[in-house]
Formats: structure tokens, C-alpha cells, sequence
């Protein structure tokens, strides 16, 4: 163990400073050089995985016959060794297009006489009422970032290429397998009755609102949703729920009042977390995070997390599947969401678990379908929890 401890050791140091290259990057996203600082660093820690891939090989009689925690570390160190021999440049060509597609979705554009970036469109959609209007921002929008589609293009081509490389159909297969395509399709079967009559519900909602838009047998146009992405409908809440004379939940004034911070804000998220068993975020997470837009400066204003560790095994900090990190914190949205939990902060005053900590910190450390084993003690996934949670919400439907 001492080799790959030795190379944990290399591999964690060089981790972290690619991680900081790459968050100065988003502050800076017309800066080239940093950008240039970043794609250097990259190169230098696939180089240094597919070294590691290439030591590891030579333990291959441990994988046969071993079945600890060793077994695993040494096939997972194997994939990412392998991940980093691609062609360089590939490689090289995805990180530019990559770049350079996220300096034109961050990019200004006009609209109604006002600059407008990305992330401030949200909010202007919310605000507005008008039809037209919706239409018209929308759609600036989205011209903004018609640039992007060569970029887009030639993106997918060269990740083909890249798969072909390494024997796989496509990107596709890259990234799911028949067993995760099998899953998905289930679940999706599970949930489908609840979403149709759930969608059903809210065109029907909406075409009262727009008699002369919506057609209840049509798809809901997305620009109607206020929503840029069209998958949520938060600024319909108020003209779509069953019972008008019931007040939603408005948190908005009391968080003015109270003069929340934006650091105030996430000081608060963080006490949740501890008072879910979790672990308190570290001293450089104030240190080092951004938490509001600096004046003037052409930055990516969205949340990201950037992992800043040196000190644990570089290759277990990742999740062991993507649908794990996605169901904690929807759990963990809904709790802190509850009337219960705002009146306890002091942002509602009237208004008529198990333990995951075991899920975060085992990581990728072993197959997702042990940890979830461990976990709720089945071996797959399912959406009978879901749909239990939203039986009442189904039942009227």
C-alpha cells in the first residue's frame, strides 16, 4: 500500500490545486490566462493518473483475490488511470470548447433597454405578467446563446471520437449502462401516472390564467412557465394551487427584515446541516467562498462547489451514484422547506430521520449497490417512497 499511498499523497496535492485554478477561472471568466493555468494543471493530473493506472495493473493478483477495501481502490484507481489516456489532443479541444461555451452562456445581453445576464434573467421573469413580455425575454434568452450551437456540435463529435477511442459506441456509453438505462426506464414507469396527472392539473390551472394561449391538450409553452429552463413553476405557485384562500408559504419579507446577509443566509444552512448529524463546513469555506457578485467583474454566478480537501483519499471523495447526492438533497430541501422548520428560524410565524451521514461519508469507497444495501437495505432503486410521500397530492389529483 505504500506505493498508492505515496501516489494518494501526490494526486490529493495536485487535486487541489487544479480545483483552485478552476474556481479562479469562474471568477474570471474573461481572463485567458487563468484559463491557460487551469488546462495546465489538467494535463498534469491525467498525467499522473494514467501512471497511477499503470502501477496499479501491476497488483492485479490482489484484485483477484482480495474482496476488502484494497480490491476496490485498486479497480477504481484503474478506471481513472484509464480515463486519462486519451488522446491529449482531445482532450485538449473539449477543454477549450467547454470554455469557450461557458464565456457565451455567462455573456450580457440587451433586453428592454436593461443589460441582463443569465442569472439575472430569473428574476425579471418572475416580475413580469405580460404574455408578450415573457415571449420577448425568452427568446432573447435564447438568441443570446445560439453561438453556442457549432461549439456544441463539434463538442459532441470530438467526445464521439474520444468514446471510439476507447471502444465505446458513443459518449453515451461512457456514462450509463444497460443496468442504469433499466433503472431509469422503471422508475420513470413508477412516476409517470403522478407527473401526467400533475401536469395535467397545472395546464389546466394555467389556461384559466391564459385562456387564449393554452390548449388543454397541448404542451404548456415553456416561456408561460417563467421558468428559463421551463422545469419549474415557482412564480406560478400563487395562481396555481387548489385552495386560493389558502396562503403559500412567503418567507421573502421576513428574510428582509431580519436583514439576512448572503453569508447570514448560508451560516444558517450550515447550523441545518449540524443539526442533521452532518459535518460543520470547514473554516477555509468562509474563507475562500464567494457569496455575492463582484461589482464589475464577468464571473459565473451560480451555485458550484469546488472541492477544496487535501488531507482524505482523493479518489473516494465522489459520490457513489449520481441519484444519491440528488436524493439527499431533495430530502434535505423538503425538511428545510417545512413550515415547521421556517417558524423555528424566525422566517414564518403563522401558518395555519434516517441516517445519511452514513450515505455522505462512505463516498465511492464501494459499489453503490453495497452502500445502498447498507443504507435502506435494498439492492435497487425504486420510487415507491416518492409516490407514498405524494399519495395525498395524487389522491386529489
Amino acid at each position: 500500500m505504500s506505493i498508492l499511498d505515496e501516489y494518494d499523497k501526490n494526486l490529493t496535492s495536485l487535486a487541489y490545486i487544479t480545483s483552485l485554478a478552476e474556481f479562479q477561472t469562474h471568477l474570471h471568466l474573461n481572463d485567458s490566462s487563468k484559463r491557460s493555468t487551469t488546462d495546465k494543471y489538467y494535463e498534469l493530473y491525467r498525467s499522473c493518473l494514467k501512471t497511477v493506472a499503470i502501477v496499479a495493473r501491476h497488483f492485479q493478483f490482489l484484485i483477484n483475490n482480495n474482496h476488502t477495501s484494497l480490491r476496490w481502490l485498486l479497480l477504481r484507481t484503474q478506471a481513472i488511470g484509464e480515463a486519462g489516456e486519451n488522446n491529449t489532443v482531445i482532450k485538449l479541444e473539449v477543454q477549450k470548447l467547454r470554455s469557450r461555451m461557458k464565456e457565451i452562456y455567462h455573456r450580457k445581453f440587451i433586453w428592454n433597454n436593461t443589460q441582463l445576464s443569465i442569472d439575472e434573467v430569473q428574476e425579471v421573469l418572475g416580475k413580469l405578467e405580460s404574455p408578450n413580455d415573457l415571449l420577448s425575454l425568452w427568446n432573447a434568452t435564447y438568441e443570446g446563446a445560439i453561438p453556442m450551437r457549432d461549439y456544441y456540435s463539434t463538442l459532441i463529435a470530438t467526445q464521439n471520437q474520444q468514446a471510439k477511442q476507447n471502444r465505446l459506441t458513443d459518449k453515451t456509453d461512457s456514462t450509463t449502462n444497460n443496468e442504469e438505462r433499466r433503472i431509469v426506464e422503471q422508475l420513470w414507469q413508477e412516476l409517470k401516472p403522478l407527473h401526467r396527472l400533475l401536469h395535467a392539473y397545472i395546464r389546466q390551472q394555467m389556461s384559466k390564467l391564459y385562456p387564449e394561449l393554452i390548449q388543454l391538450d397541448q404542451p404548456i409553452p415553456v416561456h408561460l412557465t417563467k421558468d428559463i429552463f421551463g422545469s419549474m413553476m415557482t412564480y406560478l405557485v400563487k395562481d396555481i394551487l387548489p385552495f386560493p384562500h389558502l396562503k403559500g408559504i412567503d418567507f421573502g419579507p421576513a428574510i428582509k427584515q431580519k436583514n439576512f446577509t448572503e453569508e447570514k443566509i448560508f451560516h444558517y444552512a450550515d447550523r441545518f446541516f449540524v443539526s442533521l448529524n452532518l459535518t460543520q463546513v470547514p473554516n477555509n469555506f468562509w474563507n475562500l467562498s464567494i457569496f455575492k457578485k463582484i461589482p464589475g467583474r464577468h464571473m459565473a454566478c451560480h451555485p458550484t462547489a469546488f472541492d477544496m480537501y487535501k488531507y482524505d483519499d482523493v479518489r473516494f471523495h465522489r459520490s457513489p451514484h449520481g441519484a444519491f447526492s440528488e436524493a439527499i438533497g431533495d430530502a434535505i430541501a423538503l425538511t428545510k422547506m417545512s413550515p415547521t422548520h421556517l417558524k423555528r428560524i424566525g422566517l414564518l410565524e403563522n401558518y395555519s430521520g434516517c441516517d445519511k451521514t452514513i450515505l455522505l461519508e462512505l463516498g465511492s469507497s464501494k459499489p453503490w449497490e453495497d452502500i445502498l444495501e447498507e443504507f435502506a437495505g435494498v439492492r435497487t432503486f425504486s420510487a415507491k417512497s416518492c409516490l407514498r410521500y405524494f399519495k395525498p397530492l395524487q389522491d386529489y389529483l
